[in-house]
């Protein structure tokens, strides 16, 4: 009994000294851990461990988004304006585009149209040239543009600082819209040039000095042909800047110094459609063919150019 016992005591000792001597290993590293101010993290491993998630894609560069065109609505007719700009202005504008398309189809004598037209008057060129360079089918470098959609045309202009010119640039895209519109096949020069006719406004017809600036001296360069080359510009074809301006000298020569202008251009519009010469057509609608009408013509030129040399 007596050893039993002994053994017993002394198994008892053993693992009590064992435990003792866990505790104070166990009591040395908490000191250790508060002496540091640091707590060991836990970490817990799954048997088997799932990857990382992969790092964010970095997020696509957006493309710039397209310049939306103005959204303030006013409309009269077939006629509509969107503009960021105040009622009055935009009501101002609405009337010149109606008038414009009244005056040059009573003077034409052209059948009304049911064309949508509408009109987007931009804050600035760069915002206009941004919206253009989605929406347009071609380059734009100017402060109008007339183009057409499946819905109808669409006139594209920025305001400028001076209201009279953002009615004269409104003006003559409606007058170019209206010809082109009735006449698709109509050829660039009477296109311009009844744009540039009707662009002053009432009383329309009047003199364009940045016209005539580009025809100085056309009156003494006895160059045969100018006005045939002119005409025969196929209907997509384009004009450079003298182009342009003898384009507005011819309709103004024609509007005001022949017998009945107005209705030998309807004569002509109605008629390039039919697939002769434009030449032929020329002499059918106007009476002489271009060459010879070509003298009278510089001689106006020279006429008009006059005031403006003296006044240099």
């Amino acid at each position: 009994m007596k050893t039993n016992l002994s053994r017993r005591a002394a198994w008892s000792a053993l693992c009590c000294a064992a435990l003792l001597w866990m505790g104070g290993c166990a009591s040395r590293n908490a000191a250790r851990s508060e002496g540091t101010g640091h707590i060991p993290p836990v970490r817990v491993y799954p048997m088997a461990p799932e990857p990382y998630p992969a790092p964010a894609a970095p997020e696509a560069a957006k493309p710039p988004e397209t310049p939306l065109p103005p959204e303030t609505r006013y409309a009269q007719g077939h006629v509509v304006i969107l503009t960021h700009g105040d009622e009055a202005e935009a009501q101002s504008l609405l009337k010149e585009a109606v008038g414009t398309l009244s005056d040059l189809k009573k003077l034409l004598k052209l059948t009304p149209s049911d064309t949508l037209l509408t009109i987007h008057l931009f804050d600035t060129r760069p915002i206009l040239l941004a919206y253009m360079a989605v929406a347009s089918p071609g380059p734009v470098d100017s402060d109008a543009v007339c183009f057409y959609t499946p819905q109808g045309g669409v006139i594209a202009l920025a305001r400028q600082s001076n209201p009279q010119e953002t009615l004269r640039l409104l003006r003559h895209q409606v007058a170019g819209f209206a010809v082109t519109d009735r006449f698709l096949e109509a050829p660039p020069w009477i296109r311009e040039g009844l744009a540039f006719y009707f662009e002053s406004g009432p009383p329309y017809g009047l003199p364009n000095d940045a016209a005539l600036d580009q025809l100085r001296g056309e009156a003494e360069e006895r160059m045969e042909g100018a006005l045939a080359a002119l005409v025969n510009v196929p209907p997509q074809g384009t004009l450079d800047a003298k182009g342009v301006a003898r384009a507005w000298a011819l309709t103004q020569f024609l509007m005001t110094q022949t017998e009945d202008g107005p209705a030998a251009m309807k004569k002509y519009l109605d008629q390039v459609h039919v697939g002769e010469p434009p030449v032929a057509q020329f002499a059918h609608a106007f009476g002489v063919p271009p060459s010879e009408l070509e003298p009278a013509w510089r001689l106006y030129l020279a006429q008009m150019a006059a005031p403006a040399k003296n006044g240099d």
